[in-house]
Order: C-alpha cells, then structure tokens, then sequence
C-alpha cells in the first residue's frame, strides 16, 4: 500500500507540482525529467513494494544551502513576483492530490480561498474523528472550520487564487555552486 501512495504521489502530486512551480518561476525548482516504474528484482524482499516494481522521480540536481540577506531578499522576490503571480483561471486548489507532510490535500478546485482552506482543516481533521483521545481538538478544529475561516478568509478579503509552494524551507533558493 506504502508503495501505491509514493507512486501515485510521485506520479501526480510532486510531479504537477514541481511542473506547475517551473512554469511559473523556471529555475525555483527542480525540473522533473522523467518519472515511471522499474521491475524490482526478485531477490530483493521489500514488503512495501507491490508487484515487484518501484517507482521513481528523476529530477534536476539542486545544491541547496541556508538562505542568508540577499539571497533571503531574492527568494522573496521570486515567491512575489514569479510563483505568486502565477494566476489560476480553475480556482483554489489543485488538480490531483498533494501532500505537505501529513497534510493531504483532496486535488480539487474551490471559488474562494475560504472554501479550500476549510477543505484542507476538515481533511487534517477527519484523520482524528475517530479516535477518542482527539475528541477536544476535533470539536475545536470544526469551530474554526465553521466561524474562524469564514471570518477571516471571507468577505471582505478579495484574493487571487495563486500557485503555492506548500513546505517552504531555508534552503529553497537553489544556488548554482555545489
């Protein structure tokens, strides 16, 4: 099963999204060259794997390192200028499923900013109904679904649904000197 969510993962969500982020601000982020399956061999005993094959992401090689005053100052400008000014006609979301660690997103697309924020809590959230222990955080998680978000991602606010990146880190801005 671990297998069918990496490849489908790698299949769709990080390969649209790496594709969507180069479009926008070519350069920002890897550039995916080719993705797929490989027959694993039979010897290899991984219980992981499905059918004996393995996917794989092939992708442009990034020497990252921290950020520091420029290039801090230069990451900014490329998010504001290049990836968020990257318009969607579709809405807010995205086309196939992603994930930011834990956080699932369902790859749909919503007419505002509310809706879709909304959308990912209830998706955290609906990882937890079930277990008596988060019964407090639930409940809570819905109140904000239900008053918080509309509040302040609701009107009056008047956005543009924009390309993300999900899982920013210090070593984004990719430097060109391994």
């Amino acid at each position: 099963m671990k297998d069918v969510l990496l490849s489908y993962f790698i299949e769709t969500g990080e390969t649209k999204s790496l594709e969507a982020i180069e479009q926008a601000a070519a350069g920002l982020a890897p550039r995916v060259f080719s993705v797929g399956y490989i027959q694993a061999d039979e010897d290899e005993e991984d219980e992981d794997e499905e059918e004996n094959q393995r996917s794989y992401m092939i992708s442009e090689y990034k020497f990252l390192q921290p950020l520091s005053g420029d290039r801090a100052l230069e990451l900014a400008r490329r998010l504001a200028l290049e990836l968020h000014a990257f318009k969607s006609d579709r809405g807010f979301g995205f086309e196939c499923a992603t994930y930011c660690g834990a956080t699932r997103t369902q790859g749909r697309f919503f007419e505002s900013w509310a809706a879709c924020f909304a959308d990912m809590i209830q998706s955290l959230l609906s990882t937890l109904r079930d277990q008596p222990q988060w019964k407090e955080v639930v409940n809570l998680g819905d109140q904000i679904v239900s008053t918080v978000i509309p509040f302040l991602l609701g009107p009056p606010l008047d956005v543009d649904p924009v390309l993300l990146h999900g899982d920013l880190w210090a070593s984004l801005l990719p430097s060109s000197n391994p």
